[in-house]
Parts: structure tokens; C-alpha cells; sequence
């Protein structure tokens, strides 16, 4: 391949690379200000849930809702409702 081509071929990658860097960091302000906004994206009442499960690092935590709210894994367990509400 000549000079003039690998230099071509070269600044196209750069452009390319470019490109999607400026991307990237337009989705990514785009999510910090919608992050940000301190706006409601949803709104359930507190009537309608009635179980929240959820996984971290690995490890998933359920509650469900009977009279109270009750640990999936340990019905014994105390929840603390006023944690729950506040979720």
C-alpha cells in the first residue's frame, strides 16, 4: 500500500474513532441531565405494588405484601415499613 493510501486509510480510522467518541459523550449528557432533572419518570400508587424484588451484586432481595410486608427468604424477618414506603 503507498503512502498517500495508508495516510487515507489512517485519517479515516481517526475521523471514525472521531465520530463516535462525540457520540458518546452526547448520550451520556444526555442521560446525566435526564438523571438530573429531578423529574417523575413513573408513578405507581403505593396500593398497586405489592411485591418488590430486586437483584445487587449478585444478590436478589424480595419483599411481598400480605397484611404487612414480609421478607421473602424469612417471613420472621423484620421490615421495616416506613423503608419500604420510602423506596
Amino acid at each position: 500500500m503507498s503512502r498517500p493510501k495508508k495516510l487515507c486509510a489512517m485519517l479515516g480510522i481517526l475521523a471514525a474513532v472521531c465520530g463516535a467518541t462525540l457520540i458518546l459523550l452526547q448520550i451520556e449528557e444526555r442521560q446525566e441531565k435526564i438523571k438530573n432533572s429531578g423529574k417523575v419518570i413513573l408513578r405507581i400508587s403505593e396500593e398497586a405494588v405489592t411485591s418488590l424484588p430486586w437483584e445487587y451484586e449478585g444478590t436478589t432481595l424480595a419483599f411481598h405484601k400480605e397484611e404487612t410486608w414480609l421478607y421473602d427468604g424469612d417471613e420472621a424477618f423484620p421490615v421495616s415499613e416506613n423503608k419500604i414506603k420510602s423506596c
